[in-house]
């Protein structure tokens, strides 16, 4: 408890005071190891407030440990505003008339100098400083991760509502907001209500224009943010500070997971028990000791297809749903009552020419012919289903040897 925690900026819209310093004080008090994390106007700011002799000190004692980030994830933005607005979520450096962002190797002796006028006190003080500070990349997968994150509806759809109520708590549009985002030409595009011409008006009531505007990227940008410090905060094992807005959008991150993680559970037993009759059939089949790792790795080696139709489903996609439209549609089953075709599928061929035959000869033949029930479904439906893998690899698993 209280072993470490990360601070980033509390006051982000604020050039001048991006940080609570009293909240960080009390982070040093109480916990272990404090990480701070800055950019530029964090940076100024401790300076201002707390001299660059206090802040090397500070530093050197461990006190508190200091991040500095010398590239940026953000939010690659084209045609803005044109009704064709397209994004793409990039990690590197981006350019501000005509130059890179300073490196911590420029920004710390220019913010030193500001508080002590004098060129080679800060230029000393500033390599002191340097050395003992962290200056890091951030992670490119950070990239990959943050486009998934808003590519799920759900979670952006809800990430979006409450950043306007904490921004715009009186922007009121004709209907509930909503804001989908999908792929095109390996861009991100976003489908919405919002005004945000009305919205910023609201908004600009309270933040400077020439800080910051409300629009498609800006909203991406917070849940880019999200992911960087939940990851940043995750590879150090720590507890995170920020401000009210991202605190909002990670406990909503963390429900959104444990709710995804609730849905899949039922979602993989109720697919187990259509298709085998039984909630926990894989597991049960393990911790019986009925397969050891051979039958592991075979059931596995056979799984991969399926696992790719898995990774296909929207977050809210029911299996047992998107299995029956998988193995029925455009095929032959399409002309087939729903329980005879569960039974083509999982019982035996015999049994569904009953209901196809409107006699007993397809369960005559179902006896002779239940070895071949898979090759027979594998004929009659063209090309790879999941129902092969079902039928093939999943059911022998399970059943007892």
């Amino acid at each position: 408890m209280f072993e470490r925690i990360v601070v980033r900026p509390q006051s982000p819209t604020s050039p001048n005071a991006p940080l609570d310093l009293g909240a960080l004080v009390e982070a040093m008090l109480f916990y272990g190891s404090t990480r701070l994390v800055v950019n530029q106007s964090c940076l100024k700011q401790l300076a201002r407030s707390w001299t660059a002799e206090g802040l090397v000190e500070l530093v050197e004692r461990q006190h508190l440990r200091i991040t500095y980030q010398d590239n940026l994830a953000f939010i690659l933005s084209e045609q803005a505003g044109s009704g064709q607005e397209r994004h793409k979520v990039v990690v590197g450096n981006i350019r501000r008339q005509g130059r890179s962002p300073m490196s911590a190797e420029e920004v710390v002796p220019k913010a030193f100098l500001e508080t002590l006028g004098k060129k080679g006190q800060a230029r000393r003080l500033a390599r002191r400083f340097l050395e003992i500070i962290d200056i890091e990349d951030i992670d490119p997968g950070v990239a990959q991760a943050a486009t998934a994150d808003i590519l799920n509806e759900l979670y952006t759809a809800d990430a979006v509502l409450s950043l306007l109520m904490s921004h715009v708590p009186n922007y009121a549009g004709s209907e509930r907001p909503y804001f989908r985002v999908y792929t095109a030409d390996e861009w991100l595009r976003a489908e919405t209500n919002i005004d945000l011409v009305k919205a910023n008006a609201e908004y600009h009531k309270s933040v400077d224009p020439r800080h910051s505007s409300l629009s498609q990227a800006y909203l991406l940008s917070h849940i880019l943010t999200v992911r960087e410090t939940i990851d940043g905060a995750s590879a150090l094992q720590a507890e995170i500070v920020t401000d009210p807005t991202h605190s909002k959008l990670i406990a909503l991150k963390m429900n959104h997971l444990a709710q995804r993680r609730i849905r899949s559970d039922a979602n993989i037993a109720g697919f187990q028990d259509f298709a085998v009759d039984n909630v926990r059939a894989v597991r049960e089949a393990i911790n019986n000791k009925q397969r050891g790792i051979d039958d592991i790795l075979r059931l596995l080696k056979r799984a991969d297809r399926f696992k790719s139709w898995l990774a296909k489903m929207q977050p809210e996609a029911n299996i047992i749903k998107e299995y029956h439209r998988e193995c029925i549609a455009t095929t032959w089953a399409d002309r087939v009552p729903t329980k005879t075709a569960r039974w083509a599928l999982f019982t035996g061929a015999g049994l569904a020419l009953d209901g196809l035959l409107h006699s007993g000869a397809g369960t005559a033949l179902g006896v002779g012919v239940g070895a071949l029930d898979t090759f027979v479904i594998d004929k009659l439906i063209k090309g790879w289903k999941p129902n092969h893998f079902v039928a093939k690899s999943l059911l022998s698993f399970v059943r007892p040897p």
